[in-house]
């Protein structure tokens, strides 16, 4: 077996997303962030949400917004 070479890795051109979420349970607030990266450059968005009921929706409110 060979070790791989410079040659032998692909480059894929894309973007990346990675989004999470912080809940609170006693204001039902959540804050919602994500992060595009893209060439190396990275930027990131944030926000606050309102009457959240639960993490797995504040979950699906980032990936949303995202």
């Amino acid at each position: 077996m060979r070790s791989a070479t410079k040659a032998d890795v692909t480059t894929v051109s894309g973007a990346m997303l990675r989004s999470d979420a912080a809940w609170s349970e006693t204001l039902s607030r959540a804050g919602l962030g994500w992060i595009l990266t893209h060439n190396d450059v990275s930027t990131s968005f944030s926000r606050l949400e309102n009457n959240v009921p639960s993490p797995l929706v504040a979950e699906g409110l980032a990936l949303r917004d995202a």
